[in-house]
């Protein structure tokens, strides 16, 4: 809860606009499901997912502002740990790690 001068309680999502928030909330959750879905290909270490095609996608139909908005909310996901690429990984360490 975020407390405001005027004594009132407002929740921080409340004073976020929601133009924003019901445009990104969409893409975002087709890019978390898109990454569930894998394709294992075998002698290769990474699967096929559709995450790269849903991010373009997001860039593309959102435009720069929220097509931008709606990947740096799934990246700032990543970083904290939520597990939403393909094979349930999350967290710093996986663009920091090996990629080989």
């Amino acid at each position: 809860m975020l407390k405001v001068p005027s004594g009132l309680t407002v929740s921080i999502l409340e004073s976020v606009p929601a133009a924003p928030r019901n445009t990104t909330e969409k893409p975002v959750a087709l890019m978390i499901v898109s990454g569930v879905l894998t394709i294992p290909l075998p002698g290769l270490p990474v699967p096929i997912v559709l995450q790269n095609m849903m991010m373009m996608l997001a860039g593309g139909l959102l435009g720069k502002k929220f097509g931008t908005l709606a990947v740096s909310v799934f990246l700032l996901m990543v970083a904290v740990g939520f597990p939403v690429l393909s094979g349930g990984r999350g967290g710093i360490a996986v663009n920091a790690g090996s990629k080989m």
